[in-house]
């Protein structure tokens, strides 16, 4: 798959562009991760089904119920029929960027549009701001963000808009629209100063009403939290901010951030500074780094940290993974906490599940999904790995399509997930597709947005 990044308007000098460029290449989470699919299917990557055993822990694998597909005629038929019918909807509805947020709701979009499910995928609406409907926009490209709050309201950032004004030689603005019905009706909520002046803007909502704003403004340098207390109609100022990157609040009090590269070297290839941990105590008026101890076998190695879950204001889940520096090869560690994030525990995942073919230095380089406090699940290259015991013990699955590079996973219970995969039959490579599966990852099923 050929990823188109977002054109935008001559910045102040080139350097500042190249930056710009970059972070919001890095903001593209997903479809960042779609060219690292279409890679790994350039290199041959391939999938069959199997469930393998083992011991516990980093030396080995539990042995799980079942055998998938098997290897049987008729799984095969089968998982070759689903291949084929996954290839069809990627070539119709190709989907680089997806989130199942629980309950059955859930969103989707590619270049045509933005998607909501209230039912798991088998139906779909679309809900993307009237702005967006009125300039020709390839529309995943510029979707910054997207919040939800039940039983209705969601927000999405959007830049790179082509506004009727120039500041600093350009007209490109930045914006962000609320609904509170599903996306029947739109408002505009902007923070002071903002829409010609935002880079990057990510959002956090605690309530319907009660929300942050991050956003880079006039430089991708410097950053500035807004609140919300009005459902996003009006926003405050809080603070600056050392970093920008993904956002997320637990308390009024409590948040949590994760930051994007600070710059790019090597060609914008390689990126610096991303995957930090920070965190507020006060509402985002200071931020700190967090450090966290890794685990004794990769103690002095880099890390880039993915942004926690958390299951109430006390208990959370945070995957960090490392890098050996000579190996080049990255492992996982699954931290967690009970204390609203005052001590993080490590808990390494099997050492056998190799990362280095994920994006180091980004944030959401890694497929991962907790859907418990003591239930996660990641793909490393072709393989599932799962724990239902915040990894005393660990599983794997391997799906049954062949060549598959999965990317990108939601998962709402151990069993129930999505994932986008891009997929190769007959010797044809395919666009990303967005797949769910209901038996914990052994077979998968495409869903067409549209």
């Amino acid at each position: 798959m050929k990823v188109v990044l977002p054109p935008h308007a001559p910045a102040r000098d080139d350097t500042e562009a190249l930056i710009e460029e970059a972070r919001r290449r890095a903001r593209r989470r997903r479809r960042r991760r779609a060219a690292l699919a279409a890679a790994a299917l350039s290199a041959g990557i391939g999938i069959g089904l199997l469930v393998s055993g083992g011991g516990g822990g980093r030396a080995g694998l539990d042995r799980r119920a079942g055998s998938g597909s098997g290897g049987g005629a008729s799984s095969q038929a089968r998982d070759s029929r689903e291949a084929r019918r996954i290839a069809r909807v990627a070539t119709s509805d190709p989907v680089p960027e997806a989130q199942l947020l629980g309950g059955g709701t859930g969103w989707a979009m590619n270049g045509s549009g933005l998607y909501w499910t209230r039912n798991d995928g088998r139906s779909w609406s679309v809900i993307e701001p009237p702005v967006l409907r009125h300039g020709d926009y390839d529309i995943a490209t510029r979707i910054g963000d997207v919040a939800y709050r039940a039983p209705g309201s969601i927000w999405v950032t959007m830049g790179d808009l082509i506004g009727a004004r120039i500041h600093d030689g350009s007209s490109a603005y930045a914006t962000i629209a609320r609904t509170s019905d599903d996306g029947r009706t739109w408002r505009s909520g902007d923070a002071p100063a903002c829409e010609y002046r935002c880079g990057s803007q990510y959002v956090s909502f605690l309530t319907a009403r009660r929300g942050y704003l991050l956003f880079s403004v006039d430089s991708p340098q410097r950053h500035r939290l807004d609140r919300t207390t009005d459902g996003g109609a009006t926003w405050t100022p809080v603070g600056r901010a050392p970093f920008g990157g993904e956002i997320q609040f637990t308390t009024a009090a409590d948040g949590w951030a994760v930051s994007d590269p600070t710059r790019w070297i090597d060609g914008s290839q390689t990126p610096v500074g991303g995957g930090e941990v920070y965190r507020t105590t006060n509402g985002g008026r200071t931020w700190r780094r967090v450090r966290l101890t890794p685990p004794r076998e990769e103690a002095g190695w880099p890390a880039t940290a993915s942004p926690p879950t958390f299951f109430g204001a006390r208990r959370g889940v945070m995957p960090v993974r490392y890098r050996n520096p000579t190996g080049g090869e990255q492992h996982l560690a699954v931290f967690t906490t009970a204390d609203g994030g005052r001590t993080w525990v490590p808990h390494p995942a099997p050492a056998a599940a190799d990362l280095r073919g994920d994006q180091w230095g980004v944030a959401p380089g890694l497929a991962f999904s907790a859907p418990s406090a003591h239930e996660w699940l990641f793909f490393a290259g072709r393989t599932l790995y799962a724990t239902s015991d915040a990894g005393s013990r660990w599983g794997t699955v391997h799906a049954g399509i062949p060549a598959v590079a999965p990317y990108a996973i939601s998962f709402t219970t151990a069993a129930s997930g999505w994932a986008i995969f891009s997929v190769s039959v007959g010797g044809e490579r395919y666009p990303p597709v967005l797949v769910r599966t209901t038996d914990g990852g052994r077979r998968w099923a495409a869903l067409a947005p549209h």
